[in-house]
């Protein structure tokens, strides 16, 4: 489950004690649903963590769509031209303090913090090995005080570890559509 390998160590394994954390602080204060809240609040924590990186690319973004008319222009007018095109652009682009491989460099930095995050998630898919899950977490775990013994994943009616075809029910399906559409009316507002 958690090979001891140098993605786990370094990304996996912090975000599953921060994640316990989270479970167990929401479990102190008898918050109902504290595995969902713990979720949350580390999704949260790590948009927190990232947000000056988010905060540069739409910065980045709104510079590009601010000299966008002027990439067009400059394409229509070199477009027989690559290496004077590429030329134009990079002039442009350093005379408005735009680095366009800005955007690439802040996927490249989230990417395994996500991977991890997710992975992280995925261990508490428990396909039926609650226990051997539940141990393997807990060798990981950087204090004794945060060792589980289970993991209750019930959050507003519905079990976190299964998935639609698990619980069987067409309540489950809604989740992914509520997502994607919680995902469009963001990307509508930003526009």
């Amino acid at each position: 489950m958690l090979d001891p390998n140098i993605f786990n160590t370094v990304f996996v394994i912090p975000i599953l004690n921060l994640l316990v954390v989270f479970y167990k602080l929401f479990l102190l204060i008898h918050l109902p649903g504290a595995f969902g809240f713990a979720i949350i609040a580390l999704t949260i924590a790590i948009r927190l963590l990232f947000q000056p990186f988010f905060q540069k690319q739409i910065e980045t973004a709104k510079k590009m769509q601010e000299i966008k008319p002027h990439l067009d222009n400059i394409s229509a007018k070199h477009k027989d031209d690559k290496k004077q095109l590429q030329a134009e652009q990079l002039k442009l682009y350093q005379q408005h303090g735009i680095n366009p491989t800005s955007g690439c460099l802040v996927m490249i930095i989230q990417l395994p913090v996500f991977i991890g995050l997710y992975n992280t998630l995925n261990l508490f898919l428990l396909n039926g090995q609650a226990e051997k899950t539940i141990t393997s977490i807990n060798k990981v775990l950087y204090f004794s005080a945060l060792k589980i013994e289970t993991i209750n994943s019930w959050f507003f009616g519905l079990d976190l570890v299964k998935t639609p075809k698990q619980a069987g029910t067409w309540v489950y399906f809604l989740i992914p559509l509520i997502v994607k559409l919680r995902i469009s009316m963001r990307s509508l507002t930003n526009s």
